[in-house]
């Protein structure tokens, strides 16, 4: 899955500038590949141990049902419960940092776009307070199951976001061929 925040990539790309921006994305991507290859590594190594256990104890069932396991109990059966503490701290100040982060940038995204499509100065203040009405109750769902429609729409919207800043980009770059600048 792909999150909004890849339609930063191109600012972090001008920021950053291709000397730096281009060895640092091959870098998370090398560390990326390398931290699933250990997880899924893991995973199947657990995985087989406990089909083995349940064959050996269940000797007349012949329906092996699908193991799940999830990060923090996967790195319990690894390092015990300081890796299962580090992952659980980890994925918590994940997920904190990625909520802050859309705390920030979605309000001044929403103030941008009501300001050029509408004329209308809205404060990011309220946008912020709209944003968390949403999200605070949505946050006390427990089973995330439930949110697949929203998810499907948020992906959808992504994909459209993701499409329209392609098709701005080749129509710019037909733009530049022609000698065109499509910006004024």
């Amino acid at each position: 899955m792909v999150g909004p925040a890849i339609l930063y990539l191109p600012h972090g790309f001008a920021s950053a500038g291709y000397l730096v921006a281009v060895p640092l994305l091959l870098l998370s991507t090398v560390l990326f590949l390398w931290s699933s290859g250990c997880l899924l590594q893991a995973w199947r190594m657990e995985n087989s141990r406990l089909r083995r256990e349940r064959k050996n104890n269940e000797s007349l069932s012949l329906k092996i049902q699908r193991i799940r396991l999830s990060y923090p109990e996967l790195a319990y059966r690894s390092f015990g419960t300081t890796g299962e503490t580090l992952v659980q701290l980890g994925i918590s100040l994940m997920q904190s940092g990625v909520c802050l982060t859309y705390l920030i940038f979605v309000p001044q995204n929403l103030h941008s776009s009501a300001l050029d499509l509408f004329g209308t100065n809205i404060s990011t203040s309220w946008c912020l307070a709209f944003m968390m009405a949403v999200q605070i109750p949505m946050s006390w769902i427990r089973d995330i199951r439930r949110l697949t429609v929203t998810n499907l729409l948020a992906n959808v919207l992504i994909l459209y976001g993701l499409l329209t800043c392609l098709g701005f980009a080749l129509k710019q770059m037909g733009g530049m061929e022609e000698g065109v600048d499509v910006g004024e």
